[in-house]
């Protein structure tokens, strides 16, 4: 039901973006910093942090992600590396 009512006053699902080249160049943050970017050996790593948190779905809401599928869409949190080759990348948090 929040979803619902959330959806209908049109609020910003943007939790956060940002924009990082493979080299370590911060193309852009929108609400969140990026830091001590490093591009070595093939790996990217850096330090963000958020103005804004993620709308909290546990694991046991997926049976409900299923019904309502625009409930994943209330928390836009993304992380874009343009002019990666194709490929399969591993991507990790916290180590």
């Amino acid at each position: 039901m929040a979803a619902t009512i959330l959806a209908a006053m049109n609020v910003d699902r943007e939790v956060s973006s940002a924009t990082v080249k493979p080299d370590g160049t911060v193309v852009a943050e929108k609400y969140c910093k990026i830091t001590d970017v490093v591009a070595k050996d093939g790996k990217l790593s850096f330090a963000r942090l958020d103005e804004r948190s993620p709308w909290p779905l546990p694991p046991s809401a997926a049976p409900a992600l299923q019904l309502m599928p625009g409930i994943a869409n209330l928390s836009l949190y993304t992380l874009t590396i343009p002019g990666l080759p194709a490929g399969k990348y591993r991507v990790a948090m916290n180590d």
